[in-house]
């Protein structure tokens, strides 16, 4: 049998065990853990967003029935209040998207689910590992198998650092100006080249 540390199956199994429990499992529940926060988020935003929305939708009717009926002091004041949050709470609604767009959950849920998943993946590598086999045989010959297991092993561990690195990569390709202010940009573009023209043809 080698004498070679790297090749030790002792050792190799200890190792083994130190990386699935020290940082595969860890980082996993990392992945899991983060993608149910954002998630949360999410769904809370889009939640008050769905609020306002109907806020804005009874308020209005509301005013409008309202606005057949005789005048008195108190319903012109109740008229005012009704206008203004039928005003307001669209505006309200608008802001939580714009809130939405900055943080891109979305994408930040795609990007940790992914990851999970992927570890998930690279579970079932580590479940048909028997570490049972990375032992010498009990009269110290060597295993005939341990080469197969051997390599498994390094299969899962390059699965497992392949799925952080794809993960760590992501980031670079998120980190970009969310779809509705570059919408805004275009248009304010456009707009300031519109007035430069009007600028130039007028006498």
């Amino acid at each position: 049998m080698s004498e070679s540390h790297d090749s030790d199956p002792q050792n190799l199994k200890t190792r083994l065990l130190l990386f699935e429990t020290a940082l595969a499992k860890d980082q996993k529940s990392y992945y899991k853990s983060k993608s149910e926060i954002y998630r949360n988020a999410q769904q809370q935003i889009l939640w008050f967003r769905l609020l306002a929305a109907f806020t804005a939708s009874v308020v209005s009717f509301f005013t409008a029935y309202l606005s057949n009926l005789p005048r008195t002091g108190v319903l012109t004041t109740v008229l005012v209040a009704s206008s203004l949050i039928s005003v307001i709470a669209p505006a309200v609604a608008a802001l939580f998207q714009t809130y939405a767009d900055i943080f891109q959950w979305d994408r930040l849920i795609h990007i940790y689910s992914d990851a999970a998943n992927k570890l998930d993946a690279a579970d079932k590598i580590s479940r048909e590992i028997d570490l049972a086999a990375l032992v010498p045989n009990a009269d110290g010959a060597e295993n005939p198998a341990l080469t197969k297991r051997h390599a498994r092993v390094n299969r899962y561990i390059s699965a497992v650092l392949g799925v952080m690195r794809a993960e760590a990569n992501q980031w670079g390709q998120s980190v970009h100006a969310p779809a509705s202010l570059e919408e805004f940009e275009a248009r304010a573009k456009q707009r300031a080249e519109q007035l430069k023209k009007e600028d130039k043809t007028e006498p």
